[in-house]
C-alpha cells in the first residue's frame, strides 16, 4: 500500500514532466520565424546537402567544425514541413524527449524485475533532463547536439542490456557500438566514448571480457574513422575552421570548467547530495582545493554568466560574483566527484550497471574538453546529457523538498536562458 507522501511525489514528477513538455512546445511554437544565434550557420550545411549530387561531395565541402549527423537528420525530417525553422527546432525537442523516455523504459523494467518498493519514478528522467538549463537551448533551437545526445542514450541503454545479459546477447553489443559511432558523426569529441567498455571491464574486474571490449571499440570507431579519412582530419578542411582549431592543443581551463559546469548542473538535480558534503570536513578541504586551483589557473568564466548579467545590474555585485562563482562552481564539481567515488568504490554492488557506465562516460567527456582551447560553452558539456540524465535519475530522491526546489529553479533558469536567445527576455 502506497503512503500519501509517495502518491504526492508521483504526482509532483508527473506535473513537472507535463509542464516542461508543454512549455517547451509552446516556446518553440511562438519562437522567431527566422534563424537565430548559430542556427543559420549550421543550417547552411543542410542546404549544401540538399543541393549536393551525393554525400561524398557534401562531406568534402562541409563548413564549420561539427559533423554531418544534424544535417542528415534535418534533411530527412525537415522536408515534411519544407524546412520551416520552427519545425527544425521541434525535431531537436522530440529527440531530447525521446532521449528521456529511454531511461524511463529501462528503470520501469528494472523496477518490475527487482520488485523494489523504493523504485525509481518513470517521470524522473524527463524532469532531470529539463532541470538542466542548457537542455532548453539544445532542445528548443535548431542546433547540433540533440542527435548525438539521442544516439548516446541509445548506446547506453543497449550496452546496459548487453551487460545485464552476462555478455551473451551480441546484437545489443553491435547496435550499442553502432549508436556511439553515429553519435560521433554529430559531435566528434564523442569518439572518446569508444573505450567505455574497456574501462568498465577493467574497473569492475571482468578483464576476461577484453575481446568484447575490443569489438565495441572497433565498431564504435568505424563511421568516424571513415569520415575523418574523407576530411583528412577530425574536422572539415575549411580554412577558417582549421585556423580556429589550431589555436592550441590542450587547455587545463577547459577541463576545470567542465568539472565546474557539471557540478553546478547537479545543484538543479539533487542539491541535497551536494549540501550534505558542503557542510562537512570533506567539504571544507574540497573548498580549500577549489580556491588554490582557481588561484593558479585563474578561471574567469562560470555557469549562467549571461543570465546573471541580465538579472543583476549592480556593478559591485557583478564583480563579487565574477570572483566567487568560478570557485563555487569548481567546488560543486569536486563535490560531485566525491559523490561518484563513494558510489563507485563503496556502493558499486548496489548501483545498477547503467549508472556505472554513465559515470565512465561523463569522465571521458570531461577529459575530452582538455582540447577546448577557445571560449568555453555549456554546450560542450551538453553532449554528455545522456549519462547526466542517468546519473541524475539514480541520485534523485522522491521525497526530498530541496531537490524539488532545485528542479523548479533549473527549469525556470532554462526557460529564461532560452527566452534570452529568442530575444523575448
Amino acid at each position: 500500500m502506497q503512503t500519501l507522501i509517495e502518491v504526492i511525489n508521483k504526482k509532483v514528477f508527473f506535473v513537472l514532466a507535463i509542464f516542461v513538455v508543454l512549455i517547451s512546445i509552446s516556446l518553440i511554437f511562438f519562437s522567431p520565424e527566422h534563424f537565430i544565434y548559430d542556427e543559420a550557420h549550421y543550417y547552411s550545411n543542410t542546404e549544401l546537402l540538399r543541393n549536393s549530387s551525393n554525400s561524398l561531395i557534401f562531406l568534402k565541402e562541409m563548413k564549420g567544425p561539427v559533423g554531418p549527423l544534424p544535417n542528415y537528420i534535418q534533411f530527412v525530417f525537415g522536408s515534411i514541413f519544407n524546412f520551416n525553422i520552427r519545425f527544425l527546432r521541434f525535431i531537436n525537442l522530440f529527440l531530447i524527449i525521446f532521449t528521456s523516455i529511454i531511461p524511463s523504459i529501462y528503470f520501469f523494467n528494472l523496477n518490475k524485475k527487482k520488485k523494489r518498493r523504493n523504485y525509481i519514478n518513470v517521470f524522473i528522467p524527463i524532469v532531470v533532463c529539463f532541470s538542466l538549463p542548457f537542455t532548453w537551448v539544445i532542445s528548443c533551437m535548431a542546433l547540433t547536439e540533440a542527435g548525438s545526445v539521442f544516439f548516446t542514450m541509445v548506446s547506453l541503454f543497449l550496452l546496459s542490456k548487453y551487460l545485464n545479459s552476462n555478455y551473451k546477447k551480441n546484437l545489443y553489443l553491435f547496435f550499442s557500438s553502432f549508436a556511439i559511432s553515429l553519435a560521433s558523426l554529430g559531435r566528434q569529441t564523442l569518439v572518446v566514448l569508444s573505450p567505455v567498455l574497456f574501462l568498465y571491464v577493467i574497473f569492475f574486474r571482468n578483464r576476461y571480457k577484453l575481446k568484447e571490449a575490443t569489438t565495441f571499440l572497433l565498431l564504435s570507431l568505424s563511421l568516424p574513422t571513415i569520415l575523418f579519412l574523407i576530411w583528412g582530419g577530425i574536422i572539415p578542411q575549411d580554412y577558417h575552421v582549421v585556423q580556429y582549431a589550431e589555436s592550441g592543443t590542450i587547455s587545463i581551463k577547459g577541463f576545470i570548467l567542465s568539472v565546474g559546469y557539471l557540478g553546478f548542473s547537479f545543484i538543479f538535480i539533487c542539491p541535497s547530495k551536494i549540501i550534505r558534503i558542503v557542510f562537512s570536513l570533506k567539504g571544507a578541504l574540497i573548498f580549500l582545493l577549489s580556491i588554490i586551483t582557481n588561484f593558479f589557473v585563474s578561471i574567469d568564466y562560470y555557469p549562467m554568466r549571461s543570465i546573471i548579467n541580465v538579472l543583476i545590474r549592480n556593478e559591485i555585485l557583478i564583480q563579487s560574483i565574477n570572483l566567487l562563482f568560478p570557485i563555487i562552481s569548481l567546488f560543486m564539481g569536486l563535490i560531485l566527484f566525491s559523490v561518484m567515488f563513494d558510489r563507485i568504490f563503496k556502493s558499486y554492488k548496489e548501483i545498477d550497471v547503467i549508472e556505472k557506465i554513465s559515470w565512465i562516460m561523463i569522465i571521458l567527456i570531461i577529459i575530452s574538453n582538455l582540447a577546448i582551447t577557445h571560449q568555453f560553452s555549456s554546450r560542450y558539456l551538453a553532449v554528455g546529457l545522456a549519462p547526466i540524465i542517468i546519473i541524475g535519475t539514480s541520485l534523485t530522491r522522491e521525497n526530498n523538498f530541496q531537490d524539488r526546489i532545485g528542479n523548479i529553479l533549473g527549469i525556470f533558469l532554462g526557460i529564461l536562458t532560452l527566452m534570452s536567445y529568442y530575444g523575448t527576455f
